[in-house]
């Protein structure tokens, strides 16, 4: 079972209440938006992998029940729904924590987040991208069997949690794993046992703002889309079961 099929499980044990009423299939992202009991509404995006989209599986509408199935489609635009109400569900219990891990040489950086990679412009770095679109002067995907094991610090989109590259990556990775950026807006202890030491996402708090940017074709970025939310940093409660 890959990490996204888990979990689709462990969120419905968060589910109760909650009602899918919007939902879109952007150019960039898709996104899916519930309402909770007392009308409250949260919004989840995922950006899309354009490199593995295909005509291959019957795209679905999204909602709770179906949940499991979208995690588990063979068609991407499911997955990213499923992926986004995975994140939509858990805007409601993720709090604005700034807890950061301690930066160590050589850095990581897996999906050539460019905001993030002038970050760390003045360390030793690796980029990996495994989209020939945004690759750039990026290392392929092919190439992280041979350097991820000597990085001490490594930043994941959460896009690989569509492709089935995330694990991986945590299985060979050896440094402090760091799940990032808006597909990464998961309840942070629903990582437990998969070898994410951090979550840094974003809480979005005007669900209308989000919608319309990814609607006219956006991405979001951490670093240049502060306007839409609050960044957060969290540290992944261990488990030892």
């Amino acid at each position: 079972m890959t990490i996204l099929q888990k979990l689709a499980e462990k969120i419905l044990e968060y589910s109760e209440g909650f009602k899918v009423i919007d939902y879109c299939a952007c150019l960039r992202a898709t996104y899916v938006i519930v309402e909770d009991k007392e009308e409250r509404r949260f919004l989840g995006m995922s950006h899309i992998a354009h490199e593995n989209l295909h005509n291959q599986g019957k795209i679905i509408a999204p909602n709770v029940d179906n949940l499991t199935e979208l995690t588990s489609s063979i068609n991407i635009i499911n997955r990213s729904f499923g992926l986004s109400l995975i994140n939509a569900i858990s805007q409601k219990f993720i709090k604005p924590t700034q807890e950061f891990p301690e930066i160590r040489d050589p850095v990581c950086i897996v999906g050539n987040m460019k905001p993030l990679v002038k970050e760390f412009s003045n360390r030793k770095v690796y980029v990996f991208e495994k989209s020939t679109e945004l690759r750039d002067d990026a290392l392929s995907d092919a190439e992280e069997e041979l350097l991820l094991q000597e990085c001490k610090t490594v930043f994941i989109t959460g896009v690989t949690l569509l492709n089935f590259t995330l694990e991986r990556i945590l299985e060979i990775s050896k440094g402090t794993n760091i799940l990032i950026g808006p597909s990464a807006s998961i309840i942070p202890d629903l990582m437990r046992d998969f070898n994410i030491h951090y979550i840094q996402s974003m809480i979005f708090n005007d669900v209308d703002k989000i919608r319309d940017h990814l609607r006219l074709g956006n991405f979001v970025s951490l670093k240049i889309n502060k306007e839409l939310g609050v960044n957060f940093s969290a540290k992944v409660n261990r488990s030892f079961a």
